[in-house]
């Protein structure tokens, strides 16, 4: 199992080259750590990590995720908290093995409506400090079927 990380010491072009790293492992990179690094958008080269299993992109500047990242099915966490989000896309449904979903201190103020669909191993979602003015349906439906 390779793992990546990156905190918040580290400057931009070294999250550059840590992703190359992890590109070049491929299906052994398991973990990816980029936090605080000024990241603007989620890169569609994710797609050449179908082995990973966390993905922490906590404290950047991404305003959406791309839609390679449905490419994912093994990644049992995500975490997204704090960058600029404003909604949940439909591709997040193809993530069937995740587990925990951390999407807090966006701006997220809305759900694709089928968003939710596909995760039913979802065991943690964490939309604190958001947008959001009322639980949309697709989350009081999960939130029903997997009593969390």
């Amino acid at each position: 199992m390779i793992t990546f990380s990156l905190f918040y010491f580290s400057s931009k072009p070294m999250a550059e080259r840590l992703l190359v790293r992890a590109l070049k492992g491929g299906k052994s990179t398991k973990i990816l750590t980029l936090n605080g690094k000024k990241i603007t958008k989620l890169l569609s080269t994710l797609e050449k990590l179908p082995g990973v299993k966390t993905l922490d992109l906590q404290n950047n500047l991404i305003p959406k995720v791309c839609p390679e990242i449905s490419t994912l099915t093994q990644l049992t966490a995500l975490n997204l908290g704090n960058n600029l989000l404003e909604e949940v896309p439909e591709e997040v449904k193809y993530l069937s093995s995740l587990k925990k979903l951390h999407l807090f201190g966006n701006r997220i103020r809305r759900f694709a409506s089928v968003a939710c669909d596909g995760l039913q191993n979802l065991i943690l979602l964490n939309l604190n400090n958001n947008q959001l003015s009322w639980i949309p349906e697709e989350i009081r439906s999960l939130l029903l079927q997997e009593g969390i």
